[in-house]
């Protein structure tokens, strides 16, 4: 079954939104973000429209100078009439009654203040990044006290999404992150009815996603990354306890799984969303959601032309995983890849190539040059590898590296022999005619599951391989 047309349907509306919308939408900043055009004048638009309010006291409402849903002062977009407002799940439906703006902020106050915020990094308009910060993270620590499951893993996610932002507030989203993992958190279970004791999809994938942007708890990632595997429906979608499926749940899940599960089955998913689509080309679980929801489904069926090397996400690696001289991950995030990688479904039976390298000459130019000059060298190194494409790079200790290819993926060793060329003229540009320093490496590729197994092989084979005549100014690349 082709999904062209819909994509193509979903996309243009997307794009509509972000070119038409009214500058007081909520989602105005989150749709501009999802687009692909990216009008500068309509960032400038609305970037000079907020500047031009004052914000309300920190515990309001009005807290930020742009809105967080449709309460007042804001007129209902064209993709979101008043009278086609649905309960996000049926059971919700008592409390929509009653007030649906507060069920609406579930879903759409997140992007909403993650979006603006964004948008300020990116144009520059460090002023107001600052000051919606602050309130931010005001709101972002008010989740570490784990009593809104749906509001709080949302927030998290949306937050741990924008690398502007989570750098920003990298310590308070750990904090929630520790104060969900430190419960029963696979699955998040709802706090109050009437989801109270329940399994919540929506909210574990959340979590999940979160995790594996912050590169955090990375085991509870893969158990919940099992029971995410275990929860889809006989129609394909996903849903929070007994309620139906439904879009946005749907794609959160499906998101994350196909990240991590080489194994993902994206037809029967994509077939159910397919049947979702509204007759304006977007998804939406409420309706004013549309924006990010629409985006959220549409990365899904991004993800299903891909193959799994290309769709795989890297867990982050946190500050205190870096290797201070290098900047590079350290051995210590290396085991953390290797436990996902062995937990996660198949994920533990995909070959993966691994690289071990050492440096050629390096002890002799740190004793020539003394330990600054050599931690230079290492640096340089670092970052040359680094900057090879599909390969996480990793430093072992001393002079010596690792390179783990994304899951699947092929050609690590043909990319290496390629480095091999530009490496010399690069030191030689940093360090002039001291004497080289070059990378000898070897390469081999093995199940996830078995990477520090094949790391220790790779080691003492490295001893070996010193023995060999080769080049010293260039190095060499063996298979292993």
């Amino acid at each position: 079954m082709s999904f062209d047309l819909l994509r193509e349907r979903g996309r243009e509306t997307l794009e509509r939104i972000a070119s038409e919308v009214d500058l007081r939408e909520p989602l105005m900043a989150a749709a501009w973000l999802a687009s692909t055009g990216r009008d500068d004048a309509r960032a400038e638009a609305l970037i000079a429209h907020v500047a031009s309010r004052q914000p309300g006291h920190v515990r309001t409402e009005s807290r930020y100078r742009f809105e967080l849903s449709h309460r007042v002062g804001v007129p209902a977009p064209f993709y979101a009439p008043p009278s086609a407002w649905t309960p996000w799940h049926p059971g919700d439906g008592p409390a929509f009654e009653r007030d649906r703006f507060a069920q609406e902020e579930w879903l759409v106050q997140p992007a909403a203040v993650v979006g603006h915020l964004t948008l300020f990094a990116q144009q520059g308009a460090d002023e107001l990044f600052d000051e919606a910060l602050r309130v931010l993270r005001r709101d972002l620590a008010q989740a570490a006290l784990g009593d809104a499951p749906f509001v709080d893993t949302f927030l998290l996610r949306a937050v741990t999404r924008a690398p502007e932002v989570l750098r920003a507030l990298e310590p308070v989203a750990f904090a929630v992150t520790s104060a969900y993992a430190a419960g029963d958190a696979a699955p998040v279970l709802g706090m109050r009815f009437p989801y109270a004791t329940k399994p919540l999809t929506s909210a574990t994938a959340a979590l999940a996603d979160a995790l594996l942007s912050q590169g955090a708890y990375l085991e509870l990632l893969a158990v919940q990354v099992r029971w995410l595997e275990a929860t889809r429906r006989e129609d394909g979608g996903y849903g929070d306890a007994e309620e139906p499926s439904d879009p946005w749940t749907t794609a959160l899940a499906a998101n994350v799984l196909s990240a991590l599960d080489p194994a993902h089955d994206f037809d029967r998913t994509l077939s159910h969303l397919a049947a979702a689509q509204r007759d304006d080309g977007t998804w939406a679980a409420i309706g004013p959601d549309a924006p990010v929801t629409t985006a959220e489904v549409l990365s899904l069926f991004d993800a299903a032309e891909r193959g799994f090397a290309e769709r795989f996400r890297w867990p982050r690696v946190p500050a205190g995983h870096r290797d201070r001289k290098t900047g590079l991950p350290s051995f210590a995030h290396f085991l953390e890849l290797v436990e996902l990688l062995s937990h996660v479904g198949t994920l533990a039976t995909v070959a993966t190539e691994l690289a071990f390298i050492d440096l050629i000459g390096f002890r002799a130019f740190n004793n020539h040059h003394g330990q600054d000059l050599g931690d230079a060298v290492l640096e340089a190194f670092a970052e040359a590898i680094d900057e090879l494409p599909g390969s996480r790079a990793i430093r072992d200790g001393g002079d010596e590296f690792l390179l783990v290819g994304a899951p699947g993926a092929e050609g690590l060793q043909t990319r290496l022999e390629a480095f091999l060329q530009t490496w010399p003229p690069r030191f030689r540009a940093r360090f002039g005619d001291a004497a080289p320093v070059a990378p000898r490496v070897l390469v081999t590729s093995g199940p996830a599951h078995a990477l520090r197994a094949t790391r220790e092989r790779l080691g003492r084979a490295i001893t070996e391989a010193k023995e060999r005549a080769s080049d010293p100014s260039v190095g060499f690349v063996l298979p292993a």
